[in-house]
């Protein structure tokens, strides 16, 4: 699943609670984003690598494991 640093924006901005303190457009927010952002990419590509038929990264050692 692609996600974009605006989707995880708006993902943190909806967890704020209501009022004055905080800001949607908070620089902390806009800060997170892109960290959140390259975890949540990677941890897809990992999944992909759980299957041996999908795998590349770690090709080498489903190959050492299988044979």
């Amino acid at each position: 699943m692609d996600v974009t640093n605006d989707d995880y924006i708006r993902l943190l901005s909806a967890l704020l609670p209501p009022g004055p303190a905080w800001s949607a457009r908070d620089p902390a927010i806009a800060g997170a984003a892109p960290s959140l952002t390259r975890v949540h990419q990677r941890a897809d590509a990992l999944m992909r690598e759980l299957d041996p038929r999908t795998t590349t990264e770690l090709i080498n050692r489903w190959e050492r494991l299988c044979g």
